[in-house]
């Protein structure tokens, strides 16, 4: 008779392994591992899979057996971040964690900009982390943790940039003087390229909004 303790292999790791006992018969034992070019009585550096094994009493003529043992395999936990790419200065954004494996996990979430990792809390599939950069910022997924299994982590270069707009600022290029019944022309003023979301009023009429770029004219009608 015999049996096996069988390691799993953990994180895809190739190390997996069956430790065999054979008891009885003459203790002169051939053993064939079909799957693996081995003839040894225990065998390692196995990846997940079936292993069938044959075991002969080179003494005993026709005295064998087959039997088969099963590793299993623990993968690496996969992860990927999302969020919000352009934001206001003074605003904060939402990274989203997409996690597979057993949760929480444990994140090293770097900040490109500071150098320094972010103080991320556990995490399960789907959780958020703001954070709030004063510049541009890119963060860096380094690595994960799986909960069931801390010596299996993942390790990739995932990242995000958070885009961060300063404050905009906006005016009107000059006073313009009309007479009763003309119209004016008013010239805005915005400190930054792109296009802006601008609400105005002539003091009379209900506001009006629209997008605009710098050096676009209004015109009011008081």
């Amino acid at each position: 008779s015999f049996n096996g303790v069988v390691n799993d292999e953990t994180c895809a790791g190739n190390d997996g392994a069956i430790d065999l006992t054979v008891n009885g018969g003459s203790g002169n034992y051939d053993y064939s591992w079909p799957d693996i070019p081995t003839n040894t009585e225990d065998i390692s550096g196995l990846v997940g899979g079936t292993y069938s094994l044959t075991v002969v009493d080179q003494d005993l003529v026709g005295c064998s057996r087959d039997t088969s043992f099963v590793v299993g395999t623990t993968p690496a936990p996969l992860g990927s971040i999302s969020g919000d790419n352009t934001i206001c200065l003074g605003e904060s954004s939402d990274i989203t964690f997409n996690l597979n494996g057993t949760g929480p996990f444990t994140i090293a979430l770097r900040n490109e900009q500071s150098g320094l990792l972010e103080a991320v809390p556990l995490l399960n599939d789907g959780d958020v982390f703001t954070v709030s950069p004063a510049v541009n910022t890119t963060y860096t997924l380094e690595s994960i943790t799986d909960a069931n299994n801390p010596a299996c982590n993942f390790t990739g270069t995932p990242e995000i940039t958070v885009q961060v707009r300063p404050e905009v600022n906006a005016s009107f290029v000059s006073d313009v003087s009309i007479c009763f019944g003309e119209t004016a022309e008013l010239v805005l003023d915005i400190d930054q390229v792109g296009a802006f979301e601008v609400t105005y009023n002539d003091g009379v009429n209900p506001p009006v909004s629209g997008l605009y770029t710098d050096g676009e004219v209004l015109t009011f009608n008081p």
